[in-house]
């Protein structure tokens, strides 16, 4: 009704809100270093999970929240509590990681000395490495979305138009080149 109403004041997030999801009666709330889920109705805090800055924000599919915890990928499920999923490739220094899904798969891409895009299998809980063609490496990758059974990639130096062929991730077009 035209109108802009306080849900909690939370002080200690500053200006490091990264992730603000509301899902059912749960609202989630993500800085890099904690992941708190509050009810909806009375606004009281559920669940505080403690993180690192490397593992980055919290990813929604499905009902339920998808996050890394080291190397080890977790979920929150609709009754918060916290779900072992797959040990990943992951390494411990990593940054601007990326999250999309497909089906039954979570896809998350990361950056160190290399960048690399893991596949995860959420039925079988298992991973698997998907190749990353040149064009797309050293770029920093801004969003990924995916989006009529493409997956577009919004890099720092153009968007791409992209499949995932078996372990190849394949580029389709390419645009706003240079921006």
């Amino acid at each position: 009704n035209d109108t802009l109403k306080l849900f909690i004041d939370e002080k200690i997030f500053g200006n490091n809100l990264s992730f603000l999801r509301k899902s059912g009666d749960r609202v989630l709330l993500s800085t890099p270093y904690e992941h708190k889920i509050y009810d909806f109705q009375s606004k009281s805090l559920i669940k505080s999970i403690r993180s690192s800055y490397e593992e980055g924000s919290l990813y929604y599919h499905k009902d339920i929240f998808f996050f890394l915890s080291g190397s080890q990928l977790k979920s929150l499920d609709k009754d918060n509590q916290i779900v072992d999923l797959v040990e990943t490739p992951l390494p411990q220094n990593r940054s601007s990681l990326n999250y999309f899904n497909t089906n039954d798969n979570l896809f998350i891409y990361w950056r160190n000395k290399v960048q690399n895009l893991v596949k995860i299998d959420l039925k079988n809980n298992s991973t698997s490495i998907i190749k990353i063609p040149l064009v797309l490496r050293d770029l920093n990758w801004v969003k990924t979305v995916l989006m009529d059974g493409y997956v577009w990639i919004c890099t720092n130096n153009s968007t791409f138009k992209c499949q995932i062929a078996g372990d190849q991730l394949v580029v389709e077009d390419r645009f706003l080149k240079n921006e």
